[in-house]
């Protein structure tokens, strides 16, 4: 026999119509030869001790590539470089002040990409110096080679540190420095006269990242390749790697071709560290002392530096999935294109191959399977990470809380005609083919945002009737979400609208009364009544929401209104029969409490001590006991 339904089980959708719907750097023994200089006076550039002028050349072949791991437009920054220089949109003939008037920047040819180097780099440039009157008095160009130094380390003046700093590839400008940001009071005779006004039109040909990676010398890395994008690998990616290992004076030790590791699991805290900073295909020398070296294999010399040329081929990027709670985790085995992705609703191709996670059995084998993403067609650990993946792409999902993100509490016995365990942990291989979205709010107009609302509406009670909350509650949510802002709806719209509204926040704070989320029931029925003031249904859900949070008070104060908007209201009454006798307990236990407070002053003298509250968004017992359940 079917029991008869109460005024509290009935769907508050009653009230809905239906029908509504180098460069060769320069030989060792010609960097103090610039300009004809003595030698070793080269590094009297920046103030540097002679006999150091050797050390502003040399170098490999140029192979600089582009630092990367700055946005567009943020190259300016870069390497003490001048704010902004990016966003200034530089036209040949443009003079710019680096620093007011005593360095200044004329652009003779303009650069290309955005990127500029930073401090430490190893910069090769073409360069002539000019005094004053347009005498030249050294020139790169004339002999032929290609300078090098590093950079914003004081091996050159201060007006190259840090005028180049702010130049991109391939750029070539005039920069003027003025006496403190060239060779000062002194000079640099014979050929430069003290407190000398210089002019040199430099060529910026390339550069080579070269970091301290671990900040105390025992990882240097000089970039020779820069690699492609801005993805590096992090803690869980399996990378891929290729390296030569070899000591300071060349000798071989060991080398290696497409190694994989988990980065997070590679025990060379050197290598580590390198990986974790690298792009795609890019190619680093480098410099491990051995304490960095260590765990690279029992070929690592005991003292003596180790010397890499590694390369970082490619890696897996593992992911957890978001609204997972750290239950689903997406390895990306090939990655897809541009930067759409399905969305909830979006109908979905994909290959698919389904494994149970502990024995490996198949059952799942699918080379194009449609279904619609949150619909209850696959696993929800599945959907949910359809939603990050993009076309073309192909991943690897683990799903490890089955209960929860598989195929649930119960044995399921597949299409293919394979149980899978209760809860039981499970794999997917999936590659997205393609996929069409549901139309975006922004893209209806608004009787589509009207019909749309209400089919969330329906959506979210046949969930709610189904006893699955936190979908219904999800249906709910996308409902309002199209129509609860509605200024630019027309009047009828709007009221239309309303009667929507007012039904779904109504059975939304009844969802959350049972995911015991009491003030955001609260929240969700006090809307309500804001359309409403003599909606019964939201009112007696706030005083159940009330309740749980102890406002006992307000809780009766609603009740009672009940009663009097409709006498015969017999849930209203028994629900504020309950609710005076959790009042009788709370003053029963109030009195025992104050009453061995008071005995306890009186024999300390009066001392008297804080009760805190209770957690006022926790139920001492279930408000809804014995209450007819909605809907």
């Amino acid at each position: 026999m079917v029991a008869p339904v109460s005024w509290a089980e009935k769907m508050d959708d009653a009230d809905v119509e239906e029908d509504e719907p180098q460069q060769q750097g320069m030989p060792p023994d010609m960097g103090g030869m610039m300009g004809g200089m003595p030698p070793g006076m080269g590094g009297m550039m920046g103030g540097m001790p002679p006999g150091m002028g050797g050390m502003m050349g040399g170098g490999m072949p140029g192979m600089g590539g582009m630092m990367g791991g700055m946005p567009p437009g943020m190259g300016g920054m870069m390497g003490g470089g001048m704010p902004g220089m990016d966003d200034m949109d530089p036209e040949v003939g443009d003079i710019v002040d680096i620093k007011e008037k005593d360095l200044t920047k004329e652009f003779v040819v303009l650069g290309s990409g955005w990127q500029t180097p930073e401090k430490g780099d190893e910069v090769s440039v073409h360069y002539v110096g000019t005094l004053d009157d347009g005498t030249t008095f050294d020139s790169s160009r004339d002999r032929g080679l290609p300078f090098t130094f590093n950079l914003g380390v004081g091996e050159v003046i201060k007006g190259w540190d840090e005028g180049v700093a702010t130049m991109k590839k391939g750029e070539k400008s005039i920069l003027t420095c003025a006496p403190e940001y060239a060779y000062g009071v002194t000079g640099s005779p014979p050929k430069i006269p003290p407190n000398s006004t210089l002019k040199f039109e430099v060529e910026l040909l390339s550069w080579k990242s070269v970091k301290d990676i671990a900040g105390d010398g025992g990882v240097i890395k000089k970039t020779l390749q820069e690699g492609a994008g801005w993805d590096k690998p992090k803690n869980k990616d399996e990378v891929f790697y290729t390296y030569t290992a070899t000591t300071e004076e060349g000798t071989e030790l060991y080398s290696c071709e497409d190694e994989m590791q988990v980065v997070e699991q590679i025990a060379s805290a050197g290598l580590k560290k390198c990986l974790e900073t690298m792009k795609r295909g890019e190619q680093a020398h480098v410099i491990l002392t051995s304490s960095y070296a260590e765990g690279l294999g029992e070929w690592v010399p005991a003292e003596g530096n180790t010397v890499l040329m590694l390369t970082a081929n490619r890696w897996h990027r593992v992911e957890e999935v978001p609204n997972a709670d750290k239950c689903v985790e997406k390895k990306v085995l090939i990655e897809g294109e541009g930067c759409d992705r399905p969305n909830e609703g979006a109908e979905v191709t994909a290959a698919v191959i389904g494994r149970i996670l502990e024995t490996g059995e198949e059952f799942m084998n699918a080379e194009e399977h449609k279904w619609v993403v949150d619909d209850e067609q696959m696993p929800d650990g599945l959907d949910l990470t359809l939603l990050q993946m993009k076309k073309g792409e192909k991943a690897l999902v683990t799903i490890s809380d089955g209960t929860r993100f598989g195929f649930g509490g119960t044995e399921t016995t597949t299409e293919s005609g394979v149980k899978v365990p209760a809860g039981a942990a499970i794999q997917y291989e999936v590659s997205l083919n393609d996929f069409e979205k549901t139309k975006e709010s922004w893209d209806m107009s608004n009787d589509e945002k009207y019909e749309a609302s209400i089919v969330k509406k329906d959506q979210g009670n046949v969930y709610f009737k189904a006893g699955k909350n936190e979908r219904a509650l999800k249906r709910y949510e996308a409902c309002l979400k199209l129509i609860e802002y509605d200024t630019q709806f027309p009047d009828e719209l709007k009221e239309k609208c309303k009667v929507v509204k007012l039904a779904t926040y109504s059975n939304c704070a009844a969802v959350m009364l049972k995911l015991k989320r009491y003030k955001d029931a609260l929240e969700k029925c006090n809307k309500a009544l804001e359309i409403d003031g003599a909606h019964q249904k939201a009112r007696f859900r706030r005083a159940q929401a009330l309740a749980a949070r102890d406002d006992y008070d307000e809780a009766e104060m609603d009740l009672k209104k009940l009663i009097d908007m409709d006498p015969k209201n017999v849930d209203a009454r028994n629900e504020l029969k309950r609710l005076k006798h959790k009042m009788a307990t709370q003053r029963k236990k109030d009195s025992a409490i104050f009453g061995n407070m008071f005995e306890r002053m009186a024999k300390t003298g009066g001392d008297f001590y804080e009760v805190k509250p209770k957690d006022t968004d926790e139920a001492e017992e279930n408000p809804a006991d014995g209450v007819p359940a909605f809907p």
